[in-house]
């Protein structure tokens, strides 16, 4: 299943010029919606829910969604107080993998945040699944301490759970490995890809994540051969404000799209 994020902000009203490119581009979000059904998308992640972010605001996206077609997934904001986190997804009704990136600090932090929230949702009968991702390597930031900085410290919290999985960033994992660890051919170990439930797909350009993804920004066929059996989204994250406007919003969308379907075709 192929799916695209989307910006929270292109469904409840936005201003800003790149998302506003976005949806001129497509004439509207309902416009849009179509164009990546048609084009052969299944799924769409809203991104990002916050603790801000209503539950019928969360519920009206998906519907949105469902409307035309589409599943949802969401990035949501992990959040250590379990209730404030649950309380945006209180009107799903069916199974939803969420996405969220680990708190900074220990990475125990992390982990009991996300046991807390799996034990409150269940009790609750809230049908979400949380999925840890994998994020870049930020040492020109020595104020943070990010846990989730890497494939090996995603999965060490991950085990130390159960029903949690693990989104699989591919841009990221490919950033950390150009820059930080020259070795660009790898790939995760058995163990982590075992664990990935959902994945981000993006390019890597000068240093810079969430460009639209070609064969040259991204090695997505050794990834994708990597997962084995996976059957969840391969999901494209762009960031359309990284690339605007010396790439056209909706060109990024068409060919990221055209990349990952002509690998998958080819797997």
């Amino acid at each position: 299943m192929i799916g695209v994020t989307l910006p929270l902000d292109l469904y409840i009203g936005t201003d800003h010029q790149a998302y506003c490119a976005l949806l001129d581009a497509y004439g509207g979000l309902n416009t849009m919606l179509d164009c990546l059904r048609d084009s052969g998308v299944e799924s769409i992640e809203v991104h990002t829910v916050t603790a801000q972010t209503s539950a019928e605001t969360v519920r009206g996206c998906i519907d949105l969604a469902a409307g035309h077609g589409l599943h949802t997934t969401l990035h949501g904001m992990l959040n250590p107080d379990a209730d404030a986190f649950l309380a945006s997804y209180t009107l799903l009704d069916k199974p939803t993998n969420i996405t969220v990136h680990a708190l900074y600090g220990e990475p125990s932090r992390t982990v009991s945040a996300l046991a807390a929230i799996q034990e409150k949702a269940a009790a609750s009968g809230i049908p979400i699944t949380l999925t840890l991702e994998n994020n870049r390597h930020k040492p020109h930031r020595p104020d943070i301490i990010d846990p989730g900085d890497s494939c090996e410290s995603v999965l060490a919290m991950v085990s130390q759970l159960t029903g949690t999985g693990i989104t699989w960033d591919m841009g990221h994992y490919y950033h950390n490995l150009c820059k930080f660890r020259h070795t660009p051919d790898a790939v995760p170990d058995a163990e982590f890809l075992r664990r990935v439930k959902h994945t981000h797909i993006h390019g890597v350009v000068g240093g810079t994540t969430h460009y639209p993804c070609t064969p040259n920004n991204l090695p997505l066929a050794r990834y994708i051969r990597a997962l084995g059996d996976y059957k969840g989204v391969y999901n494209i994250e762009l960031s359309v404000s990284r690339y605007y406007p010396a790439i056209a919003p909706r060109t990024a969308f068409e060919d990221s799209i055209r990349t990952l379907r002509e690998v998958l075709a080819d797997a």
